[in-house]
């Protein structure tokens, strides 16, 4: 046997081992680990066709991964079949039995546990029979809670107090203007009167804030709380009173009622303290730098020569780069991606998702809890701000609502 062909011959063997490495490591990669070529895809035998995809999503007749979304109000399915729901996002609705999600029979604030048509809890104002799972109406009126009996009241709902005096009991308002009075009704506790009214310590009421005030607690009503006026207000005769500040002025506070320190977008301040219409196209403030131009851009835009206001390149940008209009920050509901420089979606009904990435959540909109995997789910009241990740019962209302001892939200109700 000759050099060349030995030569030869070696040739052809590590030809053969690198092309059986090359297969091997194609369709491996595609068995071992997340099929690239499929979004959402955990696992796959073929290239391009999923069968088994990540939580949140199913597989569908073509093999890919649609969300479970697609299944109105549903938040996780079976990983083989996306059209068959196993979790709703909210607690406001059930799995039925046919895989879709269907809402909480009326009254119920939660269900899912007992079955479709069953509650877990209910509603302020009803109780929940042990028996049928259904939600039954307190008999007293203005009651929150009768968690034994309904004919037995355990907590009024907000502005009213329990009034042990009369048989039954029976809900009675607390004095006018109050959410709450619980510690000696039916005088008010301090701190619940309603928005722009105060209480009187030495009067036990709650009477009514000077114009244009929201707070006035500190100071004893009508007297004004520091910071507690309106927009396009300040603090005036020693700090008693609330008056206007410049026309279309945010903040006044320094330089008194009547002038301006900080303008409404799009003016500038004048040297006499008023606020003209003259900022450049799209500015947000030009206060530093001269009629027609512009210090700080609106959301979307970005300072450049001569104080212009150009527009970034992508419509989710919040701020860009001035020079290649590119993004460094994004709108709420967005994150910025470094390797495009521009931006992504976070999870449906999420406001920041900044260090969880595209598709997840860090910061939730309101009426929404953060739960594990980075999703946002539906708060079990439809008036919640805020709720608990576990259990999603209310912990602060939105405006206009207050919680109540079951966490539930309900309308603040005013005694006149």
């Amino acid at each position: 046997m000759t050099h060349n062909m030995l030569q030869r011959g070696f040739v052809r063997f590590v030809i053969s081992i690198l092309i059986t490495i090359s297969f091997s490591h194609l369709f491996n990669t595609e068995v071992a680990g997340i099929c690239q070529t499929v979004p959402h895809c955990d696992t796959c035998a073929i290239a391009g066709k999923c069968d088994q995809c990540s939580s949140g999503y199913g597989v569908d007749a073509n093999k890919q991964c649609p969300s479970c979304a697609t299944i109105p109000h549903c938040s996780k399915c079976i990983t083989t079949n996306p059209t068959n729901c196993t979790k709703c996002n909210s607690f406001n609705y059930t799995v039925a039995t046919d895989g879709t999600c269907q809402p909480c029979a009326p009254n119920c604030r939660m269900c899912g546990t007992n079955g479709p048509d069953k509650c877990d809890s209910c509603q302020s104002g009803y109780m929940l029979d042990s028996t049928s799972k259904t939600c039954i109406a307190c008999q007293t009126d203005h009651c929150a809670t009768c968690a034994n009996d309904p004919s037995v009241c355990g907590q009024c709902a907000s502005g009213y107090y329990i009034d042990t005096t009369a048989s039954p009991s029976i809900c009675t308002l607390c004095d006018s203007y109050c959410t709450f009075c619980g510690a000696n009704p039916p005088t008010c506790n301090k701190d619940f009167c309603i928005t722009d009214y105060g209480f009187n310590s030495s009067s036990q009421v709650c009477q009514p804030c000077t114009a244009h005030c929201t707070i006035c607690n500190e100071n004893q009503p009508p007297n004004c709380d520091p910071g507690k006026c309106t927009v396009g207000f300040t603090l005036v005769n020693n700090d008693t009173t609330c008056a206007p500040c410049a026309g279309n002025c945010t903040r006044c506070d320094t330089a008194g009622p009547g002038k301006c320190d900080t303008c409404n977008t799009g003016f500038a301040v004048q040297p006499d303290g008023s606020c003209a219409l003259i900022c450049a196209p799209s500015c947000q403030s030009c206060n530093n730098i001269g009629a027609y131009k512009c210090d700080v851009c609106i959301s979307g835009y970005v300072v450049t020569c001569g104080g212009r206001c150009t527009e970034c390149n992508d419509p989710h940008c919040d701020t860009c780069d001035s020079t290649t209009y590119n993004c460094t920050s994004c709108k709420a509901g967005y994150t910025f991606d470094n390797k495009t420089s521009s931006c992504v979606a976070c999870a449906p009904n999420c406001k920041s998702c900044a260090t969880a990435g595209a598709a997840k959540c860090n910061v939730c909109n309101s009426g929404y809890a953060l739960i594990c995997g980075g999703r946002c789910t539906e708060c079990n009241d439809a008036h919640c701000n805020t709720c608990d990740s576990s259990t999603f019962r209310c912990t602060t209302c939105k405006t206009g609502y207050t919680l109540d001892p079951t966490s539930a939200c309900v309308i603040m109700v005013i005694a006149t």
